[in-house]
C-alpha cells in the first residue's frame, strides 16, 4: 500500500513538472507535496538557563523582575557604563578607579569619581531590514563622550536568574578587561582578544580553514539578581581609540532539550544551505566543506560518508605517479572519518590543504575573488543540492569537483570539473543522461551522467546562481538558468534567452515551470515574469510573455529605500503565485486577474537573524499537504493555509544551541533550504543537525 502512495504521488509531480523525471533543486522542483500529511507543530527548546534571563541595567528593587527585559537570544546588551578616568601609562587593570570596584551596586544617576553612570544600550541584531558586517560591539567609549588615551572604563548590569544555574561567557574586547561576578573576578586579560572584527571576518577565516576561539568562562548565577561588572583599559598600541567588547552567553552543551514532534535529530557536524535529497529508503546530506552524508531516513542513522576533495578528484594514475599523494596527503585524508569537533576537521582540512599546495600550488590552490570569500559563511562549498536518478546521487561541489556514487557510496566516477575561477554556486541538473552543471562565471557545461566526461558546454548560460532547473517543455528534455536560458539537454542549444539578461544583480531564486509555463521572480519580489511555451518547437523559442508586478512595497519603516530581493522560488498552486522577500513579507498574487491577493508582513512570527552573511528569509516556500510552509534562518516556521486570504495555522519553533567558540549568536541556524515531505514526515536540514519531524 504505502509503495502504491509513493509511486501515485510521483507520478502526481511528474506530471506537474512536464513529465520530466525530476531530483535535485527542492527535490522536485516545483515545491509541491500535495499528498503529505505532515504535524502542523513542532518545537525544540533548550533546557538551558539563557533564556529565562532577564536583564536590567537598574538596580532592581529586592528581589523584583518586573520590568526587567528578558535576555533573548544571549546578547546582555543594556548597561550602566562610567568613565573614563584617567590612570597610568600604560593602563593596568589593577589599579582601582573606584573604590571598592568590584563590589560596585550602581544605579543610573550614581556619582562615580567626578561623573555619574550613564544608561547605555549597545547595539543590537537588526531584525527589520538588511544587517551590515560589523558585530553589535558595545562601544563605551562613545557612551562616555569619546576616546581618551590613558583611561579605564566600567560596564555593569544586573542578570536574574529564577534558579541556581550556569551557563557559558564568552567575550572579545579590543583591549584589557576584567570581569567580576557578584564581586568575585572570574575573568582577567590585558590583552587584546579579538577573534573577529565582524562578519565578513566570519566568511573569511571558515573560507581560509581557519580555527578562531574566544575567551569562554563559567558564569555561576545564584538565584535572583546577579551583578556583573567589566572593567575596561584603553589599548596600549597606537592606533586603537575605542574601548569597546562583545559579550554573549550561551547554553551548556549538555543543557538537553524539551521536544515536540522531533522524531529525530541527526548530528552533521557542520552547516550547508543545500537542500537534503530523498532516495527510497536514504536520504542525502551535503556538509561543509565537500561531505556527502547518507543516512537512513527513518532512524537518522548515518550509512556512509564521502568526501568530494581534491585529492579524490586527482586521477589515480597522477596520484601514483609522484610519492608526495601517497606519503604526505593519503595518511591525512584516512584521518578525517575520526574527526569528532569542528576545530579538529578544520585543522585537518587546513593541512590537506597546505599538503596539495605543495605539490603543485597552481592545479590545487582554489581561485576565486573577495566578494565571494567575505560571503562564504553563507554560501560555502556545499549550497548545490544533490541530484539522482533512484540508483545513483550525483554530486557538485563548490570546490569544482563533481561526482556520482551508488546508493551504497561506491563510487562510480569524480573529477574536478571546474579548475577555474569560482563564484557563487548552482545545485546540477540532472536530465536526458547529462549532469548539467554551472562551472563558475565562464559557461554551462554538461558531463555525460554514465562516465563523467565532457558532453557539451554553453557559454552564452555564463551567470547563474542557487539552481540549474530541469524540465520537459514540450515533450522537449531542458534546463533552465536563472537568468532565463532555456538550453536544450541533449546539445546545449540556447532555445530561449531572456532580452532582459544584464550584468548587474537580477536575483537568487530559481525558475519554476508547471504545465509548460516558466515563472520566474526579476531582481527580487518586485516582477514575476511568465512565460507561456505552450506549442512551441524548432530552434528558436517565443512564449507568450506577461510581465506582472506592482506588489512590492520598496520602503523600509523609516521611508529609506530597500531592495526587495528574494532567495525562495514562486510556489505555484491553484491559480495562486505566492512569493516572499527576504525580510519576511509574504505576497499572494491571483494569476489570472494578475492582481495581489494580500501582503503579509511576518517579522514578529519570524524573529530571524540579519547581517553580511546571514539572510534572514531564505528557503523558498512548500506546500505540504493543505498548508504552505514559511521558514526563517533561524529555526522558525509560520504554517498558513493556501487560498486569497491570509490565515496563519500555528507557529514552530527550532531553537538549537550551537557551542560557537565565538561570542555570536548561539541560536542554531535553521532554514536556508526548504522542508521536504514525504507521507506524514517532514525533513528539515539545520546548520548542525538534520531532523525528522512527525508524530511518534
Amino acid at each position: 500500500m504505502r509503495s502504491a502512495v509513493l509511486l501515485l504521488m510521483c507520478l502526481h509531480l511528474s506530471a506537474l513538472c512536464g513529465e520530466a523525471a525530476l531530483s535535485g533543486w527542492r527535490n522536485n522542483t516545483t515545491g509541491l507535496y500535495p499528498d503529505a500529511t505532515p504535524v502542523l507543530e513542532w518545537s525544540r527548546v533548550s533546557k538551558g538557563v539563557v533564556q529565562s534571563l532577564s536583564i536590567s541595567a537598574k538596580k532592581p528593587k529586592g528581589s523584583e523582575v518586573n520590568g526587567a527585559q528578558k535576555l533573548g537570544k544571549g546578547h546582555p546588551r543594556q548597561w550602566l557604563v562610567a568613565g573614563l578616568f584617567p590612570t597610568q601609562n600604560p593602563p593596568s587593570l589593577d589599579a582601582a578607579a573606584l573604590p571598592e570596584e568590584a563590589s560596585l551596586r550602581p544605579n543610573e544617576g550614581d556619582k562615580a569619581g567626578e561623573g555619574v553612570w550613564k544608561a547605555y544600550e549597545s547595539p543590537g541584531e537588526n531584525k527589520k531590514f538588511e544587517g551590515g558586517s560589523e558585530f553589535e560591539w558595545a562601544d563605551v567609549h562613545a557612551a562616555l563622550g569619546g576616546f581618551k588615551p590613558d583611561s579605564i572604563a566600567y560596564a555593569h548590569t544586573y542578570l536574574y536568574a529564577p534558579a541556581d544555574a550556569e551557563c557559558n561567557l564568552l567575550l572579545n574586547h579590543v583591549a584589557g578587561l576584567k570581569a567580576c561576578l557578584n564581586g568575585q573576578e572570574i575573568y582577567k586579560s590585558t590583552e587584546i582578544r579579538m577573534s573577529l572584527v565582524g562578519y565578513t571576518h566570519l566568511g573569511q577565516y571558515r573560507s581560509r580553514l581557519q580555527q578562531l576561539s574566544c575567551p569562554k568562562v563559567a558564569l555561576k548565577l545564584k538565584k535572583g539578581w546577579n551583578s556583573l561588572l567589566f572593567k575596561l583599559t584603553t589599548e596600549k598600541t597606537n592606533g586603537w581609540k575605542s574601548v569597546r567588547f562583545l559579550a554573549r552567553l550561551e547554553d551548556l552543551a549538555d543543557a538537553g532539550y524539551a521536544d515536540k514532534n522531533i522524531l529525530w535529530a541527526a548530528p552533521l557536524g557542520d552547516r550547508s544551505s543545500g537542500t537534503p535529497l530523498l532516495v527510497g529508503d536514504r536520504i542525502f546530506a551535503m556538509v561543509e566543506p565537500d561531505e556527502l552524508a547518507c543516512l537512513d531516513k527513518q532512524t537518522g542513522k548515518r550509512l556512509w560518508t564521502r568526501y568530494l576533495d581534491l585529492y579524490h578528484a586527482t586521477p589515480a594514475a597522477e596520484r601514483d605517479a609522484k610519492p608526495a599523494f601517497k606519503e604526505q596527503v593519503a595518511p591525512l585524508i584516512a584521518q578525517l572519518d575520526g574527526c569528532k569537533t569542528m576545530n579538529e576537521r578544520l585543522a585537518l582540512r587546513g593541512k590537506i590543504q597546505e599538503a596539495l599546495t605543495a605539490i603543485n600550488k597552481e592545479k590545487y590552490q582554489l581561485k576565486w575573488d573577495g566578494h565571494m570569500e567575505g560571503h562564504f559563511g553563507i554560501v560555502g562549498w556545499t549550497m548545490p543540492t544533490p541530484c539522482s536518478d533512484g540508483k545513483h546521487v550525483y554530486v557538485y561541489c563548490g570546490n569544482g569537483v563533481a561526482a556520482k556514487y551508488d546508493l551504497e557510496g561506491n563510487p562510480k566516477w569524480i573529477r574536478r570539473a571546474n579548475d577555474g575561477m569560482i563564484f557563487y554556486l548552482s545545485t546540477p541538473a540532472l536530465i536526458g543522461g547529462k549532469l548539467v552543471i554551472y562551472s563558475g562565471g565562464i559557461n554551462t557545461v554538461a558531463l555525460n551522467a554514465e562516465t563523467g566526461e565532457k558532453a557539451w558546454e554553453q557559454p552564452q548560460v555564463d551567470k547563474n546562481i542557487a539552481a540549474l532547473v530541469p524540465a520537459r517543455i514540450n515533450g522537449v528534455e531542458v534546463v533552465l538558468s536563472r537568468e532565463g536560458e532555456i538550453v536544450r539537454a541533449s546539445d546545449g542549444k540556447v532555445l530561449y534567452a531572456h532580452s532582459r539578461k544584464h550584468k548587474g544583480d537580477t536575483g537568487w531564486a530559481p525558475p519554476v515551470i508547471l504545465d509548460d509555463t516558466v515563472y520566474l521572480l526579476w531582481c527580487g519580489v518586485g516582477s514575476l515574469l511568465v512565460w507561456d511555451f505552450k506549442g512551441q518547437s524548432g530552434e528558436a523559442w517565443q512564449p507568450k510573455e506577461k510581465n506582472l508586478g506592482g506588489w512590492a512595497i520598496s520602503k523600509d519603516d523609516s521611508g529609506k529605500w530597500v531592495d526587495k530581493w528574494t532567495c525562495g522560488s514562486p510556489l505555484v498552486h491553484d491559480g495562486i503565485c505566492y512569493l516572499q522577500d527576504i525580510y519576511a513579507t509574504l505576497y499572494a498574487v491571483d494569476l489570472k486577474t494578475e492582481k495581489m491577493l494580500y501582503r503579509q508582513d511576518l517579522r514578529e512570527d519570524l524573529d530571524y537573524l540579519f547581517h553580511y552573511n546571514a539572510v534572514g528569509v531564505a528557503a523558498s516556500l512548500t506546500l505540504g499537504g493543505k498548508h504552505i510552509f514559511m521558514l526563517d534562518n533561524q529555526g522558525n516556521c509560520v504554517v498558513f493555509e493556501t487560498g486569497p486570504v491570509f490565515k496563519k495555522v500555528a507557529v514552530n519553533r527550532i531553537h538549537g544551541v550551537v557551542q560557537r567558540d565565538l561570542p555570536i549568536g548561539s541560536r542554531e541556524q535553521v532554514g536556508y533550504s526548504p522542508p521536504l515531505f514525504e507521507g506524514n514526515r517532514m525533513y528539515l536540514r539545520g546548520e548542525r543537525f538534520l531532523y525528522c519531524i512527525g508524530k511518534p
